[in-house]
């Protein structure tokens, strides 16, 4: 997990160097969550863009080994399995719910087997009516269909559970025990003859590897409004050591 106190610490005296004035534990904290998420959005969109060039017939060959490297990380992280019963045909998201990956039905182990089923997800409306208004095309229990808005609805309404497998928002994680927490990032603090010290007892980590800690530093001090070079990230982050 990439370490609150790192990343502050990088950052703070990256903002000395560039002579921006002292980053503050409040302002900080105000901006790491936010950091967080914008690095889990571009990782999406480096991603995406990977199979974009896959279907128009572009080399990606480079691009799909950090693809592959996103996507492990994106698993390992950030994905979340979740069973969903329904209230009215209506299907709650859940409140940690970013992307969604895949969905089937609850199902039950006969003689060994699941009787689950994939559910096809749609997120056309329009397309929607025309195969529930079409006799060939109609969902059944054996071929389900999702429609994902702001909500999830489940054709035919006979389905009444589902499993829903999705990447979650970017939390936390305690710093003492590195356990996942739903709190965000923040830089716990006490103050001693004015000055603030790190406390690990009231801090939360990023919930991203520590690889991602030049891309964390980076995102928060744009937001701060200091000027980076990829150099000054890397040489701070290789000095810079845990608190013991």
């Amino acid at each position: 997990m990439a370490s609150i106190y790192s990343v502050y610490t990088i950052l703070k005296n990256l903002a000395n160097k560039d002579e921006k004035g002292f980053i503050t534990p409040q302002n900080f904290n105000t901006f790491a969550p936010l950091a967080q998420q914008n690095v889990v959005n571009d990782m999406f969109k480096s991603f995406d863009a990977v199979h974009v060039g896959k279907n128009r017939g572009a080399d990606t060959s480079v691009d799909i080994e950090a693809s592959k490297r996103i996507r492990e990380d994106l698993n390992t992280t950030l994905y979340k399995s979740s069973t969903i019963t329904a209230v009215s045909n209506v299907f709650s998201i859940p409140d940690d719910f970013m992307r969604l990956i895949s969905a089937r039905t609850n199902g039950a182990w006969i003689l060994g087997q699941s009787t689950s089923v994939p559910i096809d997800i749609l997120y056309d409306n329009y397309k929607l009516d025309k195969i529930l208004t079409n006799d060939l095309s109609k969902p059944s229990d054996a071929a389900p269909i999702m429609a994902l808005t702001d909500e999830i609805k489940v054709y035919p309404t006979s389905v009444k559970t589902i499993v829903i497998s999705y990447y979650k928002k970017p939390q936390g994680k305690l710093a003492t025990t590195g356990a996942k927490t739903i709190a965000s990032p923040r830089f716990g603090y006490t103050v001693t003859a004015g000055k603030e010290i790190y406390s690990a007892a009231s801090s939360i980590d990023f919930e991203l590897p520590d690889h991602y800690v030049p891309m964390l530093v980076a995102e928060i001090a744009k937001m701060a409004g200091v000027n980076l070079s990829d150099a000054d990230i890397y040489n701070y982050g290789n000095q810079e050591q845990q608190p013991q």
